[in-house]
This record gives C-alpha cells, sequence and structure tokens, in this order.
C-alpha cells in the first residue's frame, strides 16, 4: 500500500484486531455522533484511513437505496436515514471504499479464487458483481471472526462456508499490510449498485457466531384473564325477575275417623 493509505495495526485481546485512522465526518464537515466511530473502530478488520464524509440524506438519484459510493468519490458514501441495521449498511459501504483506495488486482484475483470465479469474470458485471459480494464480505468480516451461516442475514446472495469467511478476512487484512500499490479497480461503474436494506442481522460481539437463523422471536406474555363485570340494566330495560320465593311444606293431615 502506499503511505497514504497506510493502516495503523494495534493488538486487541491477544488477537489481530485491526483499526485505522479513520475520522468520520457529516456532509456538513463536522464530526459524526460517537456511535459511527465506534462502529468503525470496532471492525475486526482494517479501514481505510484518512477522512471519510458519510451523508445521511440517502443515494442521489437513487431514492430507495438503503446506501452507495459513487467510485470518482473514494472518501464519501451515502446512506439513507432510518434504514434498518444501518451499521451493516455503514460496513458495506466502507467496504467498497476499502475496494477502491486499498485493494488491487492481484487481492480482487485472491478473491476470484476463494470462491472458484473464473479469472475472466469482471469485477463490476454480471446480475451480482463479485464488487458488491466483496463489500458484503467486508461487512461480515469487520463483525465476526467466525460463522456457521449468513445465508439468512446477507444481501446479493453471498454465502461463504465457514473457510470462505476465514479466507476472505485473511484477504483483507493482507491487503492492508503488503507494499503493493492500491488501484482501483477496471471499469467501475459511476455509482455502486443501490444497495438494499439488509435483514434483520445478528447481534454483533466477540463471541457471536451467525448461524443461518434470525434471532429468535421474543416470547408474547399470555395476558392475565380478565373479570367481565355485569352491566346495569339501562333505563326502560325490563328487570330481572325476582328469585323464588320457597313455599314451605304443609304438616299431614290428621288419620280420618
Amino acid at each position: 500500500m502506499t503511505a497514504a493509505f497506510a493502516v495503523v495495526a494495534v493488538l486487541l485481546l491477544g488477537g489481530l484486531a485491526l483499526a485505522a485512522d479513520l475520522r468520520l465526518v457529516s456532509g456538513a464537515g463536522k464530526p459524526l455522533s460517537p456511535t459511527w466511530q465506534r462502529w468503525a473502530q470496532a471492525s475486526l478488520v482494517p479501514t481505510v484511513s484518512g477522512r471519510v464524509t458519510v451523508r445521511l440524506s440517502g443515494c442521489p438519484a437513487l431514492p430507495r437505496a438503503a446506501g452507495c459510493v459513487y467510485n470518482r468519490r473514494p472518501r464519501v458514501m451515502y446512506l439513507k436515514r432510518g434504514v434498518t441495521d444501518i451499521r451493516s449498511v455503514f460496513l458495506h459501504e466502507l467496504g467498497h471504499l476499502y475496494d477502491l483506495r486499498v485493494m488491487n488486482n492481484r487481492d480482487r484475483g485472491r478473491f476470484r479464487r476463494i470462491f472458484d470465479q473464473p479469472r475472466r469474470r469482471a469485477w463490476w458485471t454480471g446480475k451480482i458483481p463479485l464488487a458488491e459480494q466483496f463489500a458484503e464480505a467486508y461487512s461480515f468480516c469487520a463483525r465476526y471472526r467466525r460463522i456457521v451461516s449468513i445465508a439468512s442475514f446477507s444481501s446479493y446472495r453471498y454465502r461463504p462456508s465457514r473457510a470462505q469467511h476465514a479466507a476472505v478476512c485473511e484477504l483483507i487484512r493482507d491487503a492492508a499490510r503488503d507494499r503493493a500499490p492500491s488501484a482501483p479497480p477496471a471499469n467501475a461503474p459511476a455509482v455502486t449498485n443501490p444497495d438494499p436494506a439488509p435483514p434483520p442481522q445478528p447481534p454483533p460481539g466477540p463471541g457471536t457466531v451467525p448461524n443461518g437463523s434470525g434471532p429468535p422471536p421474543r416470547p408474547s406474555p399470555t395476558p392475565a384473564p380478565r373479570p367481565t363485570a355485569t352491566p346495569a340494566p339501562g333505563p326502560g330495560a325490563p328487570a330481572p325477575p325476582p328469585p323464588p320465593v320457597p313455599v314451605p311444606t304443609p304438616p299431614p293431615l290428621p288419620p280420618g275417623p
């Protein structure tokens, strides 16, 4: 990598956790809320360095997109405010920036080999471009050290095995460590695909291992039965009949003459 794209590595909890000198600002140039910076700093893989603008105005001309990146603006991402699980979308777009600013064609060739894709397959062609699957891979590598299955959580039909997930995460780390110059992908479109809102995500955390099933539904408490009050008769309503009055049994008659 060039010095401008150098990534600062730190050791955390006995494992390799890489954090970059990344500064997130709003479209007005002001620092974003600390939550965004914590998400970036908590990434389990390297991030781009320097200043990145996060515009929460949605994608220009793509109102339905949850997020996007313009390839000629490799320091800007667009996100749609109010999207559910926006952290995963944020990390997906950060993966696009990492692709543009840190990766090179050798790294992309390694990604193809991990998924047995032909060498001639272009990075940005096809109904589901490899570039979008890489950005999705980056999002999951940033949050989870290990997986079982992410089929229920991922977009762009990204379905890695456990070994493939580990291999891609290592590729992302290696791309930050090697000295080969970065190079953006050839024939990239002006803007990334209009990324959809993700499915509900498993909770991030060092002990979470996505296993292909969504978060368990919360049991609904069974409401306690309420006594039903007998309504008072309204005006003009017939009064209920009085209870029967017991009739005493007459004594037996005396015997006849």
